[in-house]
């Protein structure tokens, strides 16, 4: 399959891989604003996408015209400054001049209203999902998507070790990330992958806590789940670090979930599934006598959105894939005492695979 319209060889390879899996003469109209971007190298709000192998619509409104036209100049990218009420009628019209004989939606992300008027405008036109196609071709990282996801992590872990310097008891959960997210973008992040965690004490139990006013203890952990954005890839990792000396009860349960991770890592490998990459961790902890504090999966994939595919979990048959870019993050958390969790992001590779992360998994005692 020979495409006709790309902004770069990336995107170009991205085009000819996503149509060679869809049915012959096949119109995609693309609502997902990830999936937009992922085809386009290109996105703003309230915008849409329809594309063909040798034709593009892309419509945005008055606010992101001139960029689009900067972005798609010499693609032969067709543009639309439509009112969004009038965005799905032009998605309809440009598919039937295409000469499609098939469109393909992303089922997902479309409201129940955009469904029926979709329904209502294109009759007996046949109507496909593509929504699994699209997750599965984002999956695979090109060289170029893991290098901006590496250069994210980058990001991540300068400001991780320089915001170290100012943990003690007394400063509050608040304070640790204002100047952990201020570093990300200090040293370069568009934005921050998602909303930062930073958990202390109890409040490290919970495993997507949300940032509060407390205090830091002596004496306790704090689990900092962060990410920073760049070219539009995310990166995401956490570490668990002690205020003060730890007891044994800590020291326990962070060897626990630290050698379920080396142990992981040391495993995962194309060919394998997310359910046997879980496994490797979550029997080491249950060994252990924790895996009733193990309630989450072991990882997900990362790319432009910070959960994509696959997944890494007890459920998962999703099979892993050479430069599918996953996180590897096992936990254990007992309710209103403590939690520990460690991640890294890795590049599966046929026979194992390569760890993006380097800050170090020993425990950082402060």
């Amino acid at each position: 399959m020979r495409v006709l319209w790309y902004t770069t060889k990336v995107m170009k390879d991205k085009l000819e891989k996503l149509f060679s899996q869809l049915p012959d003469g096949s119109a995609l109209i693309v609502t997902d604003s990830i999936n937009r971007r992922y085809i386009t190298g290109f996105d703003c709000e309230d915008s849409m996408l329809a594309v063909t192998a040798d034709k593009a619509l892309y419509i945005t409104d008055f606010r992101y015209l001139e960029l689009a036209e900067r972005h798609f100049e010499g693609t032969g990218t067709e543009l639309a400054f439509l009112a969004p009420d009038d965005q799905l009628s032009a998605l309809r019209d440009f598919v039937v001049r295409s000469g499609a004989q098939v469109c393909l939606l992303e089922e997902a992300s479309l409201t129940v209203s955009s469904w029926r008027r979709l329904k209502e405008l294109f009759g007996d036109f046949p109507l496909k999902d593509a929504g699994a196609a699209l997750a599965n071709l984002r999956a695979v990282k090109s060289d170029a998507e893991i290098a901006c996801i590496e250069r994210a992590q980058s990001f991540a872990e300068k400001a991780f070790s320089k915001t170290l310097g100012i943990i003690k008891p007394g400063i509050t959960e608040r304070d640790i990330m204002v100047e952990l997210e201020y570093h990300m973008l200090r040293f370069g992040a568009e934005h921050t992958s998602f909303e930062t965690i930073i958990a202390s004490g109890p409040n490290s139990s919970v495993p997507h806590a949300r940032v509060t006013d407390r205090k830091i203890e002596s004496g306790e952990f704090i689990t900092m789940d962060f990410g920073a954005k760049y070219g539009g890839y995310c990166s995401d990792m956490t570490r668990t670090v002690a205020v003060g000396k730890p007891d044994a009860e800590q020291l326990a349960v962070y060897g626990t979930v630290q050698r379920a991770q080396r142990y992981a890592i040391e495993n995962i490998q194309a060919g394998i599934t997310g359910r046997e990459a879980d496994s490797f961790a979550r029997e080491l902890i249950t060994a252990n006598g924790y895996g009733e504090c193990f309630g989450h999966g072991l990882g997900h994939g990362v790319g432009l959105f910070i959960h994509e595919s696959p997944r890494l979990s007890k459920l998962s048959q999703n099979v892993l894939l050479e430069n599918m870019v996953v996180t590897v993050e096992p936990g254990i958390y007992i309710k209103n005492r403590m939690g520990v969790r460690i991640e890294d992001m890795l590049v599966v590779k046929p026979g194992g695979s390569r760890n993006l992360t380097s800050i170090t998994t020993e425990l950082i005692i402060l």
